[in-house]
């Protein structure tokens, strides 16, 4: 796995990860350090990483450790989580990580669904970062109908996100003709 490919991938799970260690540790400068140790193991690690097995589990299986050895070095002082909590609470973790993986895939299929007018707007605005006047400029637009624009698309793929993970599929151009 080259840098890129494992920058993508951590920037995926991080927020996971670290939700999953803050809701084991409270202390959010440890919450800092167990990342900061996740993403060193995971770096050094990450010519072992089986691409058949999924990051998300295969990282939260690190911090899982990390958390495991740090409540072993903690043992003579107190203890903050009891290790089948830690494992319930990765467990709990992975799960919601596959209820995002299924809905990063909707969100994909939704978004090739839309018109090219939609899509440009949708990487002009969330991928490119651009500002909404800025947005409206390059589009040759005004700001409150890009703004309208914006609120409808982010409306329609909603539903069709929500259709798509409830295994309900309308016709792609049922979202499309709402934008």
């Amino acid at each position: 796995m080259d840098q890129s490919q494992f920058e993508a991938l951590w920037d995926d799970a991080a927020p996971r990860v670290r939700t999953f260690l803050a809701a084991a540790c409270r202390d959010s400068m440890l919450v800092d350090d167990f990342m900061q140790e996740v993403a060193m193991v995971a770096w050094r690690k990450r010519g072992q990483f089986d691409e058949v097995r999924r990051f998300d589990a295969w990282i939260m299986g690190m911090a899982r450790f990390v958390l495991l050895r740090h409540r072993r070095d903690m043992a003579r002082k107190r203890v903050f989580l009891e290790p089948d909590l830690i494992e319930r609470l990765e467990t709990l973790a992975t799960a919601d990580a596959e209820a995002v993986a299924d809905r990063h895939r909707a969100l994909a299929s939704c978004v090739s669904a839309l018109g090219e007018s939609a899509r440009t707007l949708l990487k002009i605005r969330y991928e490119a970062r651009t500002p909404l006047a800025e947005a409206a400029r390059q589009l040759g637009r005004s700001h409150g109908a890009i703004r309208t624009a914006l609120a409808r698309l982010r409306d329609s793929l909603r539903r069709c996100i929500q259709d798509r993970i409830n295994g309900v599929h309308r016709g792609d151009e049922a979202y499309e003709e709402e934008i």
